[in-house]
């Protein structure tokens, strides 16, 4: 269960530096 977290964690972490590459890449 613990290791599930830490990817789930990490997943979200990635996507968020997605998003915000794509929003600065956008102006």
């Amino acid at each position: 269960m613990q290791a599930y977290l830490k990817v789930s964690g990490l997943i979200s972490i990635i996507a968020l530096i997605l998003v915000l590459v794509i929003i600065i890449s956008l102006r």
